[in-house]
């Protein structure tokens, strides 16, 4: 799944979740971009993202 930063509007922070191709019960965790916030504004979840 595709995950943005849902605290401040126009953050380009964004994370992608996906199995392993080789290993179905891993993860791969990908970050993309940073917060363009301080971390104090990080007062709410993460939003998922549907493609």
């Amino acid at each position: 799944g595709y995950y943005k930063c849902s605290s401040v509007r126009g953050c380009p922070a964004r994370k992608h979740v996906e199995r392993a191709l080789d290993d179905p019960s891993m993860l791969v965790v990908t970050y993309e971009g940073e917060h363009n916030h301080s971390q104090s504004t990080l007062s709410e979840p993460t939003a998922l993202l549907v493609n």
